[in-house]
């Protein structure tokens, strides 16, 4: 299956860019997961940077053929940001920019992991590969929500994500997209997948466990062993 690998992107300085999403390209481009083309939609950052085999595409100029780089930083202007946790237009945008990216240029399979979070299991890496048809997300106990820092989207349902694209953000703000048991049901339509191992480490004291699968909410000054 053609395959794209997404996360958002905004980051303050290049500093960040290197740290942060350095690290994220390298993670997935040494562990488990088969892909065909990196894409991080940018949400105005003030800098980027100029890396190896990544091209930079304006917003609104997307070729007619696909650029054969190894990953694509698609850059609108401007910054729409995240206001609160229910409150997210840049994110949102971002997001979405992954199902008109995949519906232009012919992809089966969008596996949306953000820059903070990580595959690292063999096991974890070879159920994503071989996942062939519907839309999940995984499971975050910490907080008893869905884990949508980790999408994975296939088949008929890459149809469902572009239909979806094209709803205004209007529509969405104010809910949340990984709700707890007293909040609803999702406006993503994904269901949850349960049996792997993750939480987000990052967020507390201990260390992510050499059996995890996945991990997340991983600050930048992490100690990322699986790398």
């Amino acid at each position: 299956m053609k395959t794209l690998l997404h996360c958002t992107g905004y980051a303050s300085t290049l500093n960040e860019w290197e740290i942060r999403y350095g690290r994220w390209i390298n993670s997935v481009e040494t562990g488990p997961l088969d892909f065909d083309t990196i894409l991080i939609p940018d949400d105005g950052s003030p800098e980027l940077p100029s890396w190896d085999g990544v091209a930079v595409i304006d917003e609104d100029d997307l070729p007619d053929e696909e650029s054969q780089s190894r990953g694509i930083i698609y850059r609108y202007q401007k910054h729409l940001g995240r206001q609160s946790i229910y409150v997210y237009p840049g994110w949102y945008r971002s997001f979405m920019f992954a199902a008109e990216y995949a519906k232009k240029y012919g992809y089966d399979k969008v596996i949306h992991i953000e820059s903070d979070a990580f595959i690292i299991s063999e096991k974890l890496g070879k159920f994503v590969n071989e996942f062939d048809q519907g839309w999940i997300s995984l499971w975050c106990p910490r907080h008893q929500i869905p884990e949508t820092s980790i999408q994975v989207i296939a088949g008929k349902d890459l149809e469902k994500f572009y239909e979806l694209s094209k709803i205004p953000y209007s529509e969405v703000s104010g809910r949340p997209a990984d709700p707890g048991a007293n909040q609803g049901a999702p406006w993503l339509p994904y269901t949850v997948n349960r049996d792997f191992l993750g939480d987000r480490w990052g967020e507390g004291p201990h260390p992510t466990p050499r059996d995890a699968d996945y991990t997340g909410q991983i600050p930048m000054d992490y100690d990322c062993w699986w790398i």
